[in-house]
């Protein structure tokens, strides 16, 4: 029995199931471009290990499509459109990809990752291409970066899946001791976690007893200038423990491995930590969703169903006394436009009203 061989497969169906085409794609490619580019891959047993692991991935890649098919043929062209359809260009319902868009994602998203796979490649050198940990990190995300750089729908979070990837690649150069750079990035973490937190529970302290922001900040341009703010104590104690658990990383910071990227992911987590806890109500409120849901009706009539397509945009015309309705009707309240936007976010409701049996597919 190779349980990695079955780790991999089970990891790709599980890949599959959550995302779709994009994780057994990638991982496939890259298990059968290690062999071609480095020689100690090419052995019979690392063949027996791939055929183990596509046996083990082989469920998840057949039998639920098939199953889908089965039960939705409309449905299943969805699937089919969201995996291959986006990655291609021919099915566009957002997040097109724009030229340079994905490469400045790379930058930003896995910062300072790339700092230290950049400084893996400059200490371990030559030797360091011998090293399994390096072949597949580097092979994945180049994988990955390619599917990127090809495809047509792209948003930042596409990025997400290199950072395993990297990280992979990257544990030589958290053997060594820091240099000055990897220090200056520690403190700067230090100083922007401090001015961060300060200033969030500063906000949080104006909305709770003052319940508005002042004049000339920032933040009045995404969120409402005037919110009294709830006092939740599940979530004041959630963000005193972050809080506090930063202020103890920094305290015991040189008896940690990577103290500078150890305090980069605590600003991180205190940042959004935080952001979840102390201000969640607010972010919520500028959202807007639960007014927008109790301000939207949908249509109720079969006649009105049958004008919808599978997607849930209204093109066909209605006949009858509707027809003559202006635009927006049945949506008090919101703009025209906003209308026929807003009853995309409703897909799944107008499905499970079309085809019942197919709703338990949603999911």
């Amino acid at each position: 029995m190779c349980p990695g061989a079955l780790a991999l497969g089970f990891g790709a169906g599980i890949g599959f199931l959550s995302k779709g085409l994009l994780a057994p794609a990638v991982i496939g490619t890259t298990a059968l471009l290690l062999p071609l580019f480095f020689a100690q891959w090419r052995t019979r047993r690392y063949a027996l290990q791939l055929l183990v692991a596509l046996i083990a991935v082989a469920p998840a890649l057949i039998v639920w499509p098939w199953a889908l098919y089965m039960r939705s043929e409309e449905l299943f062209a969805e699937w089919l459109n969201n995996n291959l359809g986006r990655f291609l260009g021919y099915y566009r319902p957002g997040a097109v990809s724009h030229k340079g868009g994905w490469s400045f994602a790379l930058v930003w998203v896995l910062f300072p990752l790339w700092i230290y796979a950049s400084a893996a490649i400059a200490i371990e050198r030559r030797p360091g291409w011998h090293r399994a940990g390096m072949q597949i990190g580097f092979t994945m995300a180049f994988v990955a970066a390619s599917v990127l750089a090809i495809s047509a729908s792209m948003r930042d979070l596409y990025v997400l899946p290199l950072i395993p990837a990297l990280a992979l690649a990257a544990v030589s150069a958290l053997r060594r001791p820091e240099n000055g750079l990897e220090s200056i990035l520690g403190g700067a973490c230090v100083v922007l976690a401090t001015v961060a937190a300060l200033f969030m529970w500063l906000v949080w302290g104006l909305l709770v007893f003052e319940g508005h922001i002042p004049q000339g900040l920032a933040l009045r341009s995404y969120l409402p200038a005037t919110f009294h703010m709830p006092v939740s104590v599940p979530s004041l104690v959630a963000a005193v423990a972050l809080t506090a658990a930063f202020a103890v990383l920094v305290l015991v910071r040189r008896r940690v491995i990577a103290p500078s990227l150890s305090l980069w992911i605590g600003l991180v987590a205190l940042v959004w930590g935080l952001a979840n806890t102390l201000w969640l109500p607010w972010l919520d409120a500028a959202k807007g969703r639960i007014r927008t849901r109790d301000d939207l009706v949908l249509p109720r009539s079969a006649a009105a169903l049958a004008q919808l397509s599978p997607r849930g945009l209204l093109r066909a015309p209605v006949a009858g006394p509707a027809a003559s309705a202006p635009p927006g009707a049945g949506f008090p309240g919101l703009a025209p436009g906003v209308a026929r936007r807003s009853s995309v976010g409703h897909v799944g409701e107008l499905r499970a009203l079309r085809a019942p049996r197919a709703s338990a597919f949603r999911g």
